[in-house]
């Protein structure tokens, strides 16, 4: 099991052009911060030469402008040390999709492979999981709501900083209801897609540990309570299908509860 206490992660923010890699927008800011058990490691940060205007759109929301870009490094420059400053570590963004893209997007113009996106965690992804009642998850909703009181300030770094301060509540929530195995979290809330466990698959797991006897292992997805991990009894089934509803004592709850198969992430008996 990689435990998340054990782990490293780079927070990883850009800024860019425009909207759109594929049409030509480009990276002009990139920060990243390095951190372990809630101690940041190190810090990277830098802007960037895109070789292009920056859109008056992009200036509007991050106040970069193309003069401020003129002497900076291009990005082929800089990715050998970003490279190495992502290497062996859990890469971590808010709607992380978007900065990988332009990331791999970046490289593939350098003639660089694309990073490895199977070890990474997306906090709005991680923020819907684990806090369904939340309007909206933007960054500032949910770091107003975890309680970091700044302003959003559009800009690589402090975003990071943002984010950083999302990730480690976030992992909190996960601890206290009982996740510790980071790898877990990857396969639900990574930006990588993988496949889901199938109905067939859940039901079958279920009948044979209701015929054994057996505990489940469970990671849970609730409108109430978000996601949990919970070790259960199965007692009987109600229904069929994705219609379907585990009985089972609970020993999160300490009581029986009801548990719609639908709902069920991932199972192991044990």
């Amino acid at each position: 099991m990689r435990r998340i206490k054990e782990q490293e992660f780079v927070i990883f923010d850009v800024e860019t052009t425009g909207l759109s890699y594929r049409g030509g927008d480009r990276i002009i800011e990139v920060a990243a911060l390095k951190v372990k058990n809630g101690e940041v490691l190190a810090s990277y940060e830098t802007l960037i030469d895109p070789d292009r205007v920056v859109s008056y759109d992009a200036y509007l929301v991050n106040g970069i402008s193309t003069e401020m870009l003129e002497g900076q490094p291009k990005a082929s420059q800089i990715l050998p040390e970003l490279l190495t400053f992502l290497e062996d570590a859990c890469m971590v963004g808010h709607n992380l999709r978007f900065d990988i893209n332009f990331l791999n997007n970046e490289l593939r113009l350098a003639g660089y492979p694309g990073i490895n996106e199977s070890v990474t965690l997306d906090t709005c992804r991680l923020a819907k999981g684990f806090l369904p009642d939340l309007p909206r998850y933007s960054l500032q909703t949910v770091a107003y709501y975890l309680g970091y009181r700044k302003r959003q300030q559009h800009r690589a770094m402090s975003d990071v900083e943002m984010t950083s301060h999302v990730l480690a509540r976030l992992l909190q929530v996960a601890q206290n209801n009982n996740i510790e195995d980071l790898n877990m979290l990857i396969n639900i809330f990574g930006v990588q897609k993988r496949p889901k466990i199938t109905t067939r698959a859940k039901l079958k797991a279920i009948t044979a540990s209701l015929e054994n006897k057996r505990y489940l292992h469970l990671l849970y997805r609730s409108v109430a309570s978000g996601t949990t991990r919970r070790k259960v009894m199965p007692r009987r089934m109600l229904g069929d299908g994705k219609q379907s509803v585990l009985v089972a004592y609970c020993h999160l709850r300490k009581q029986e509860r009801y548990f719609n198969v639908d709902n069920i992430l991932s199972l192991e008996s044990c």
